[in-house]
């Protein structure tokens, strides 16, 4: 009977008053294992105004269920990918108001996540490796190959240009995405992974963290001082291990301690918070992986239930706190055996694209830092992946992205070429034209240049580029000269963004090149 009056509560406040389905975009979900043996997963949210709207998923798909134990959820495009560990292993819905797109019972082991790779493809984790997913066609595809012989699979962090694979027995494994192969793998009983606002990956171990330059893959161990990562390989679950997206920091949960890691200084905060309700009857402990950060606020949310089993497990509260460790908010949900697997969040933010010029007046090799050209609010920018499409003429210059996520731009001859830039952040994509005109040096000369000046025309910063130290000269249209600057090998940076717009004229190494200041 409680179930039922739960539902009934959930339905009513699910439909607007012209009964449309309503959108969860002011709030977050938490997604619960649910009761087994009597029902299946479920998913709540809890409202701004903290009000909770129960068993969302089922109120706006009555007929439909999602698998048994749910214990993984991520919202990647317009999508949420839910994960059980068995029966509808995977469920596909829409990430604003949960209507179902797509279950599957059957997708190669039972459930454990799901990653976005692109805007097509996503992989599926297992108990027995990791699956394709085709995102337009919702349809399972192939395994990854070599991913069936490292037991199971827990998170998975898509970055710029890997994808990074937890796994049992095999380490982290560092996945080619576009090749859909292992390219390595960093040896380690690893627990779980995240990545952190300055782009690096952070493998746990049980006493130490691991970090993982994300383009070298080189790692650096950092040892907790006396905190320990609960392992979740025996009942699988993604574990309190996670990154903040507005900070540099890394937090997780040991017994009825929140531990803080800077991931900039690595400092270890083991004082940082403690689980509340140590003091009620019962006592609240965390269940799942009941901590997250919320991306928009910064704030932590953490999931707890009554500690001890029978009648206390109907006691589940949703607490706010900020990252300063400050306990600010508390929802006490209905009574009910909801056994709480992880918050998730609404990505309810685009990319923008910032300072990225329509038109380069390319005159030697060139290298466009994209890094700094786009920004997401509730998503990491080291995060978000950059393809390049070539639209007309593709004979006037070499143009790539390469693995430092810079545009890379050689002239072959004179003349204008047109390119697309995409950039894709958790499913989300923004693309931008841009024209390459190669007009001002002749071919010869570009192969005789020892000297690259970018980007032009220019904001605030000029890179120039020389192949040993030399000086450069800046005169405006006139000829009068403006300023000097020493250059050494290698590359410098000439701050510009006091000089008034206009045409300006720099000689460096006995050459004359003209920008455009914007």
């Amino acid at each position: 009977m409680k179930k039922i009056l739960l539902s009934v509560v959930s339905l009513l406040t699910i439909q607007t008053a012209f009964g449309q389905t309503k959108q969860y975009t002011d709030g977050f979900f938490i997604v619960n294992e649910d009761w087994f043996g009597h029902s299946n997963g479920s998913v709540n949210f809890v409202n701004k105004d903290n009000t909770v709207d129960y068993n969302i998923y089922k109120t706006t798909n009555p007929t439909e269920e999602l698998g048994v134990t749910t214990q993984y959820g991520t919202i990647y495009g317009d999508n949420f990918y839910l994960i059980s560990k068995q029966g509808n292993r995977l469920v596909v819905a829409d990430a604003k108001t949960l209507e179902q797109k797509a279950t599957f019972g059957t997708i190669g082991g039972d459930g454990r996540t799901f990653v976005g790779v692109d805007a097509k493809k996503g992989y599926i984790g297992t108990s027995k490796g990791i699956y394709l997913f085709d995102i337009e066609k919702l349809q399972i595809g192939a395994l990854v190959e070599g991913t069936d012989k490292v037991g199971q699979i827990a998170v998975m962090v898509r970055t710029s240009k890997y994808v990074f694979a937890t796994s049992q027995n095999g380490g982290i494994l560092v996945i080619d995405p576009i090749k859909n192969t292992i390219k390595q793998a960093v040896a380690g009983k690893f627990i779980s992974l995240v990545q952190t606002k300055d782009g690096n990956i952070w493998g746990a171990l049980d006493t130490k963290l691991v970090k993982i330059d994300p383009t070298t893959l080189q790692t650096t161990e950092v040892s907790i001082p006396t905190a320990k990562i609960a392992n979740t390989w025996g009942f699988w679950n993604a574990g309190s291990y996670c990154a903040a997206t507005q900070s540099n920091d890394i937090y997780f949960a040991s017994g009825i301690n929140i531990i803080k890691f800077d991931a900039t200084t690595e400092k270890f905060d083991e004082a940082f918070a403690k689980v509340p309700g140590q003091d009620t009857t019962p006592k609240q402990t965390i269940y799942g992986a009941g901590l997250r950060i919320d991306p928009a606020s910064d704030n932590l949310i953490l999931t707890t239930v009554g500690a001890g089993w029978g009648a206390n497990s109907e006691q589940n509260w949703a607490h706010t706190i900020t990252n300063k460790g400050e306990l600010i908010n508390t929802v006490k949900l209905s009574a009910y055996y909801w056994f709480p697997a992880l918050p998730v969040f609404q990505d309810n933010a685009a990319p923008k694209i910032t300072d990225l010029e329509a038109t380069y007046h390319i005159n030697s090799a060139t290298t466009i830092d994209l890094k700094d050209k786009v920004s997401d609010t509730d998503n990491l920018a080291s995060a978000i992946v950059k393809e390049l499409e070539i639209i007309e003429n593709d004979d006037i210059a070499e143009v790539s992205i390469n693995e430092n996520d810079e545009l890379v731009i050689n002239p072959l001859k004179n003349g204008t070429a047109k390119i697309k830039v995409s950039f894709n952040s958790n499913g989300k994509v923004v693309e931008q034209l841009m024209t390459i005109s190669t007009a001002v040096l002749g071919t010869n000369d570009l192969t005789k240049s020892a000297v690259n000046i970018y980007p032009n025309p220019v904001n605030n910063v000029l890179f120039i580029e020389v192949k040993e130290a030399d000086k450069a000269e800046i005169y405006n249209i006139t000829g009068t000269k403006i300023t000097e600057k020493t250059l050494q090998k290698g590359k410098n940076q000439l701050e510009v963004s006091n000089l008034p717009k206009g045409v300006y004229i720099i000689k460096v190494n006995n050459s004359t090149f003209k920008i455009i200041k914007k």
